[in-house]
């Protein structure tokens, strides 16, 4: 699964400084030959905390399918445990207010961008199915709740 167009759109408007993981050469993980005072007017700002719970919770559901498939044990993934109108993710979501009162936005929109950032590990067991059906919700549901407002 290649990194679809879609999450990269929605990061890009709402959360730019994503790209600063994707070598920004003016953000913290990229290397440029800059005068010292241009250091100072960089300001990289931190992820949305709900971003992060929703890419620690893709991480998790990464780790249940390949552990599944180095022990061949019988694991069944629910797509409501993990997006969806009714989440009860593995992983705290921080509560609504500030800028982004609705956490759940973000968060889905982590979870459906950790999970095509680490296809190449889940795409070959037995759970791709089910972890292809929660990234597609969670992106279809980020879509929906960006739109809302």
């Amino acid at each position: 699964m290649a990194l679809s167009e879609t999450a990269i759109s929605i990061i890009g408007r709402h959360h730019a400084e994503i790209f600063d993981l994707y070598g920004n050469p003016f953000g913290p993980y990229g290397h440029v030959h800059v005068a010292a005072h241009q250091h100072a007017a960089l300001n990289p700002q931190p992820l949305p905390p709900a971003l992060r719970s929703g890419i620690a919770a893709a991480f998790e559901l990464v780790e249940v399918a390949r552990f599944q498939h180095l022990v061949r044990g019988q694991v069944s993934i629910e797509v409501s445990d993990y997006c969806g109108n009714e989440v009860h993710p593995p992983i705290p979501v921080p509560p609504g207010g500030g800028p982004q009162p609705d956490p759940w936005a973000d968060y889905h929109l982590g979870l459906a961008f950790a999970l095509e950032l680490t296809a190449h590990a889940w795409e070959h067991t037995e759970l791709a199915d089910s972890v292809e059906k929660v990234h597609a919700v969670a992106l279809e549901e980020a879509t929906r709740r960006f739109a809302q407002g």
